[in-house]
């Protein structure tokens, strides 16, 4: 039987919460987000490209494009590594955004007014 050979065949779907960042790995739980030091909140879990949890330790020092949501305190609490695929669907990268746009919760799109 084959097998998907991306998340979006697999039929991720991301939460209206969740935003696009750039994150590089540090020591856990360190994290940088988008150029800004931060750090994963405690229970975080980091979804792979497989949709697979990956262990923070094992993605030290890499970089990735990802979704991702946030506790109340502002802490990295749920992340999704994108594959290209998924990457190239427009997503916000702020909350501002998020707020100002529509979501299409089916087609997993957003779209600006």
């Amino acid at each position: 039987m084959p097998q998907p050979t991306d998340g979006q065949s697999l039929g991720r779907h991301f939460p209206q919460n969740a935003l696009r960042g750039k994150v590089v790995f540090g020591a856990p739980p360190a994290i940088r987000m988008n150029g800004v030091d931060t750090h994963f909140s405690s229970g975080y879990r980091i979804h792979g490209q497989d949709n697979l949890l990956v262990m923070s330790a094992q993605l030290q020092g890499s970089t990735a494009v990802v979704d991702y949501t946030t506790d109340i305190e502002g802490h990295v609490f749920e992340m999704w590594i994108l594959t290209p695929n998924e990457a190239a669907v427009r997503w916000p990268v702020a909350r501002e955004q998020a707020a100002a746009w529509t979501f299409d919760p089916v087609a997993q799109t957003w779209t600006k007014p």
